[in-house]
C-alpha cells in the first residue's frame, strides 16, 4: 500500500481546489482515494486480516492508484486535470476499491 501518498496529495489539492471543474473533480476522487487507503491500511496491519481480501485490496489500490496518479501529476505541473475520460477511469477505479472496502467491513 502506499501509506506516503496521502501526505503529497493533500498538500497537492490544496493548490488544485482554487481550479475550477476539472481539478475539483480530481480533488474529490483524490479524497476518496485517501479516505480508502487509510482503511486499507489499517486493515492490512490487522492480525485478523485475511489474506484473500488484502490481495484483492492490494490489486484493486494498484488499479486506483495506476489511474489518479497521471492526473495528479498533471495537476502538480499546473496542468488542468486531464480529459473527462481519464478522470472517469480514476473515479472508477477508486470506487471499486472503496466498494470493496465497504464490503468487506474495514473502517
Amino acid at each position: 500500500m502506499r501509506k506516503l501518498f496521502v501526505i503529497p496529495v493533500l498538500t497537492l489539492l490544496a493548490g488544485c481546489a482554487s481550479v475550477p471543474d476539472a481539478n475539483q473533480s480530481l480533488f474529490a476522487v483524490a479524497s476518496a482515494y485517501t479516505a480508502a487507503e487509510i482503511a486499507v491500511n489499517g486493515y492490512e496491519t490487522n492480525p485478523a486480516a485475511k489474506p484473500d481480501v488484502v490481495a484483492t485490496m492490494k490489486k484493486l489500490d494498484n488499479q486506483a492508484y495506476a489511474a489518479l496518479s497521471p492526473l495528479l501529476a498533471a495537476g502538480q505541473a499546473g496542468a488542468s486535470a486531464a480529459d473527462a475520460a481519464q478522470l472517469e477511469a480514476a473515479q472508477a477505479a477508486v470506487s471499486a476499491l472503496a466498494a470493496y472496502v465497504a464490503q468487506n467491513g474495514v473502517k
